[in-house]
């Protein structure tokens, strides 16, 4: 309620934008039809990612405690290469939704191109160290000689799983950006259930 009533009082300050209660109840079915467009097949998306990461979790617990703590060590490590693909992803996206809005769609794939080598890149980079530094990492969360030897090997997945990462993210977002969510919705039903699960 706080941080509402913080960012009325900062859009008629800043934006000299005013809003009238009567907008809290009056809704124009155009509006609310094209955030819905939009904002179903992501959440749809969002949900198919979660869905099949719990049925994959699932999985690995019935394989035993050590290979569900081998797992779940080896997703931090898998954030932190993750962590630049999201940023440069929804960042991306934002630039992307300024650019055809204005019209510009050259501009707007050439922006989507110089991203998708610079989010490739850095993904690359990140992932090489991480695998390279893969036992002395795993050993910051465990002793057990097991699970290290095993997160190192399961790491080396991670050389072609997140220079892929990096390009789906990007390349969904700004498919997101231009209106097309989707797309992005079977893509993940596909590649969620089809090949990770």
């Amino acid at each position: 309620a706080l941080a509402c009533m913080a960012y009325f009082v900062l859009a008629r300050r800043l934006l000299n934008f005013h809003v009238r209660l009567t907008a809290l109840w009056r809704f124009s079915r155009d509006i609310i039809a094209k955030i819905l467009h939009i904002g179903i097949p992501s959440a749809g998306e969002n949900l198919c990612w979660w869905t099949s990461f719990m049925v994959i979790t699932y999985f690995i617990a019935q394989m035993g405690a050590t290979q569900m703590a081998t797992f779940t060590y080896a997703m931090q490590l898998s954030m932190i290469m993750m962590i630049l693909s999201i940023a440069i992803g929804i960042g991306t996206e934002i630039i992307i939704g300024h650019l055809v809005g204005a019209g510009e769609l050259e501009r707007a794939y050439q922006q989507l191109l110089q991203s998708l080598r610079i989010g490739v890149g850095l993904t690359v980079a990140t992932t090489v160290v991480v695998v390279l530094c893969a036992k002395p990492l795993f050993g910051l969360f465990t002793s057990q000689p097991e699970i290290i030897a095993a997160g190192a090997q399961l790491l080396l997945v991670s050389l072609i799983l997140e220079p892929g990462r990096t390009f789906n993210l990007v390349v969904i977002n700004s498919l997101r950006a231009t209106g097309d969510a989707r797309f992005p919705l079977y893509a993940g039903l596909i590649s969620m259930w089809g090949v990770a699960v």
